[in-house]
């Protein structure tokens, strides 16, 4: 932003673009971070607001991916199978999902040097309730840390970015809405994180 400022200062479309793009993802990891310290506070304090509405939860997904993908390393791929749009609708809070999705996305792309991230909703697996995983082939999560994946403070690697609240405050959000998060620890090729919600 101070290079763009500087008066005089030529610099090609393509170097301004770049900049730009810096800025607004870090705008947006920014934006994530202040999320979770204010829903961490609401969660100890009892007072998480939710606010229940109908909408399709395909289009959460593709909102947190268009959101995230210039966190994306070089090379690394992004797909998403969306469910059957009949199956798509659900009533819950929209915003929550969002951050929830948003999350995940954030750890994978911190995580996955190359390879593919992987996004799916899936209503079939368990029925009466709809599954959003995000699957990665990044470094996944080493053993000793499964079970305490889900406590405060706790990363994969102490050395990025993060306050290591993110997953907490996903689990706990994820329980105010009726739902779930879980490790899938049979994955073994990467990372790959449920969120199972009630249809």
């Amino acid at each position: 932003a101070q290079l763009l400022a500087i008066p005089g200062v030529t610099l090609s479309d393509e170097e301004k673009q770049s900049y730009l793009d810096y800025i607004n993802a870090n705008t947006l990891v920014l934006h994530l971070l202040v999320d979770d310290v204010l829903t961490l506070n609401e969660l100890e304090n009892g007072k998480l607001k939710l606010n229940h509405d109908e909408f399709n939860v395909n289009e959460v997904c593709e909102v947190a991916i268009e959101s995230m993908k210039k966190q994306c390393k070089e090379g690394v791929k992004i797909e998403f199978k969306p469910v059957k749009e009949n199956n798509a609708i659900i009533n819950s809070d929209r915003n929550r999902i969002l951050q929830i999705m948003l999350n995940f996305l954030t750890n994978s792309m911190k995580n996955t040097e190359k390879g593919s991230i992987f996004v799916e909703c899936n209503s079939e697996e368990i029925p009466g309730h709809v599954t959003l995983s995000v699957t990665d082939s990044g470094c996944g999560v080493p053993k000793d840390l499964q079970d305490a994946i889900f406590d405060k403070f706790v990363k994969v690697d102490s050395f990025k970015p993060g306050t290591g609240l993110g997953l907490t405050i996903c689990k706990r959000v994820a329980q105010a809405l009726g739902g779930t998060i879980i490790l899938d620890t049979k994955y073994t090729t990467g990372a790959k994180f449920l969120l199972i919600l009630p249809s």
